[in-house]
């Protein structure tokens, strides 16, 4: 069988005419016009709660839709489809080419998978070469116990399991399925997957084949399904086609431009959609319309009916997360709506904000990465780039993030990327305010007029604003709480000195604040794990008091105008887990009893330095050292692109003789040097991949006795 997945762009769907039914024709979609009204009606029902089912009392198990007074199975009321006609297609024609065995089909809560469920329920329940088809709609929750009856009384054999033993149940509802010929299965809405075995379910050609819908993609795959479809928002276009259909009634032209802005704002999602025509449906006062869309573009202003509507089916994928995948969650929520998140920099926050807490730094970096692909297969986040490096979250995802964060742990501000100019007024900083994000804003400058009482802020975000170049200097005199502090990107020439109280700070990230010549003593932050200050121009001295933050796991300085650390001032961070000092030297000596050292970048000024380095060093997993007076900034972006290297700058040195290299060395690159070595005291770099000589030409390499050429 081969297996593997299929996830449908929001641009791929298409139309596909309604044709007679073919047991190979493998795109033939059925499509039905209902009046509008039925239309609007049964989407409120059957769109509006994927988990809502609508179910009449004698018949949990199956919708309402599929019962005549007499019993009888007929096709299920769906509202006409709209942007999903190509997963219809293509799941028919997984069924029709008698293959594939297991389908899954999964996306976010309220994103139209039941739908076009019904929809496929229809086409097959129409066609003579299928026996028959079955509906079950599984739910959070369900027990196999349950699931099993759910079953026996979808394929009408309520008593199936009378006077059966628990042990036996499985295996009576094995050989009763085992009997039904080309019979589809669909598991609607399932929320964990289950051994087909330990329910009693066959999944064989010609026999029963299984297709189910989840909002988890792990589900999917752990029920081993051979083709797994993800089903995204609708596009822009498809949007404005469903608000009009859903609608029910044309739209006087004075309010088409202002519907289609609407409908830009529920971002894809049919159950948004669904919601938000059910809130304007009849209304035709132009200012009703555009007072909406105002409340819409406001930032943590919800219409009240998608607080009741929408989120109660999205916070079911929610509050099913654990309590450490709920915090990252939310932290997502901190970046501004529509942006790339780059994984690297939401892993770091995670860990500033003691969301994330391992012994090592390695161990943080793979839970961060464990956590955000949870997200993933929970259709929380998004996926973005090829490489895995970035994610996204979709709009109504975020707003419904905002809601539980406000909700649940204290108010928070967050107006990222809204261009702002200035900073929210004092009134906005609320005295048990507990984050702000002011990310990616056009701020130009923090006035002493702002002094905010903020009294249990933790996280304070003002980072990607590049036009901000003044902080008033008493600006965190009064957020003694603070634990996370992030500037980077920022053209402040000088960090507050309020800064230097904030005895409780995590993480100071002061990142390509190129224009920055001025940091306060640091000698209070004897808590602070994390201080970043990368590509800076103007510094030319190692911060004050640096030896005496002992609690520093993360250390960054690569700074291009300072010269070295000074001596005894690295050996005091015992627990550094990652340096990175590239173009500074460092004592090897002091580097090299770092005993939680995982990350080392930085220089060695001669030869000496690296031999002290290498006999008190222990195996770290990533290093990147260059030895030599010279510093060529070229070094950091040289092409051995490996995470141990070791670049022998101009010096005077003999390989093998006077230099000790690290026997688990990947990557040597010799630049400048007149000198000898012996060739033979290469051989013993068993992990050696690749070795660059450059601009040696005086060089002559001698070859030790017994050595073959």
């Amino acid at each position: 069988m081969n297996y593997h997945t299929s996830v449908l762009q929001q641009h791929d769907s298409q139309n596909v005419p309604s044709t007679s039914c073919h047991a190979n024709d493998q795109h033939a979609v059925e499509q039905q016009d209902i009046p509008a009204s039925n239309s609007i009606h049964e989407l409120v029902v059957n769109i509006s709660g994927e988990n809502s089912r609508g179910m009449l009392p004698n018949s949990p198990d199956l919708p309402e839709e599929c019962h005549q007074a007499d019993g009888m199975q007929v096709e299920m009321l769906a509202p006409k489809l709209v942007g999903r006609d190509q997963i219809v297609d293509e799941l028919w024609g997984y069924l029709t080419t008698n293959d594939i065995l297991c389908i899954g089909v999964y996306g976010m809560g309220g994103v139209g998978k039941t739908t076009t469920m019904k929809h496929l329920y229809n086409k097959v329940h129409g066609c003579a070469a299928f026996e028959n088809v079955f509906w079950v709609t599984v739910s959070k929750d369900c027990s196999i116990h349950e699931l099993q009856n759910k079953i026996a009384k979808a394929i009408k054999v309520p008593g199936l399991f009378k006077d059966v033993d628990e042990v036996m149940r499985p295996t009576v509802l094995f050989n009763h399925l085992s009997k039904r010929k080309k019979c589809p299965v669909i598991l609607d809405d399932m929320w964990r997957h289950y051994e087909l075995a330990d329910v009693g379910i066959p999944v064989k050609r010609d026999g029963v084949w299984l297709v189910l819908t989840t909002r988890y993609r792990d589900v999917c795959e752990k029920m081993l399904c051979q083709v797994k479809i993800g089903v995204r928002p609708l596009s822009d276009e498809e949007a404005r086609a469903f608000f009009v259909q859903t609608l029910g009634s044309n739209l006087p032209p004075s309010l088409k431009l202002v519907a289609e802005d609407i409908v830009k704002e529920c971002k894809g999602l049919p159950l948004a959609i669904v919601v938000m025509v059910g809130s304007m449906r009849g209304e035709v006062d132009d200012h009703v319309w555009e007072a909406t869309l105002k409340n819409l573009k406001r930032p943590g202003v919800l219409e009240q009916s998608m607080k009741e509507s929408v989120f109660p089916i999205l916070v079911h994928s929610y509050n099913r997360l654990n309590k450490k995948k709920q915090l990252c969650f939310l932290t997502c929520a901190l970046f501004p709506e529509d942006s790339l998140i780059n994984r690297t920099e939401l892993i770091e926050l995670c860990i500033d904000e003691g969301v994330i807490r391992e012994d090592r730094r390695r161990k943080m970096y793979n839970e961060g990465h464990r956590l955000l692909g949870e997200l993933e297969k929970a259709c929380l986040l998004e996926v973005f780039s090829a490489g895995n490096r970035e994610v996204v979250m979709h709009d109504v995802i975020r707003d419904m993030a905002l809601y539980i964060m406000n909700a649940n742990y204290g108010p928070c501000m967050v107006k990222s990327g809204l261009g702002l100019e200035d900073v929210p007024d004092d009134e906005e900083w609320l005295p048990n305010l507990q984050k702000v994000s002011l990310m990616r804003n056009d701020i130009e400058a923090v006035p002493p007029s702002i002094s905010p009482n903020c009294p249990q802020l933790a996280t304070l975000l003002i980072s990607h604003c590049p036009d901000l170049r003044k902080i008033s200097k008493h600006f965190f005199q009064r957020m003694l709480e603070l634990k996370v502090i992030d500037l980077r990107l920022a053209s402040i020439t000088e960090v507050p000195k309020s800064v230097e109280n904030l005895e409780k700070l995590n993480a100071l990230v002061l990142s390509f604040c190129c224009q920055l010549s001025c940091i306060p003593s640091l000698a209070k932050l004897t808590s602070l794990r994390k201080l970043e200050l990368l590509w800076r121009e103007s510094i030319k001295e190692v911060p004050d008091s640096l030896g005496m933050l002992i609690n520093l796991t993360y250390l960054c300085l690569r700074e291009r105008r300072i010269e070295r650390i000074p001596d005894g001032v690295v050996g005091k961070l015992k627990k550094l887990q990652h340096l990175e000092a590239d173009y500074i030297a460092v004592k090897g000596g002091e580097v090299g009893k770092l005993r939680k050292l995982e990350v080392l970048r930085c220089r060695f000024e001669n030869v000496n330095e690296l031999n002290e380095y290498t006999l008190h060093a222990r195996t770290i997993e990533s290093y990147r050292l260059v030895i030599g007076a010279c510093r060529n900034f070229n070094y950091w972006h040289d092409e051995l692109n490996f995470h141990k290297v070791i670049i022998m700058g101009v010096g005077e040195y003999k390989i093998g003789e006077t230099c000790r290299l690290l026997g688990d060395m990947k990557a040597l690159g010799i630049r400048g040097y007149g000198g000898t070595w012996n060739i033979s005291s290469l051989m013993g770099l068993e992990k050696l991949e690749e070795l660059r000589i450059t601009g040696c030409d005086e060089v002559s390499a001698r070859r030790a006795r017994g050595t073959v050429g």
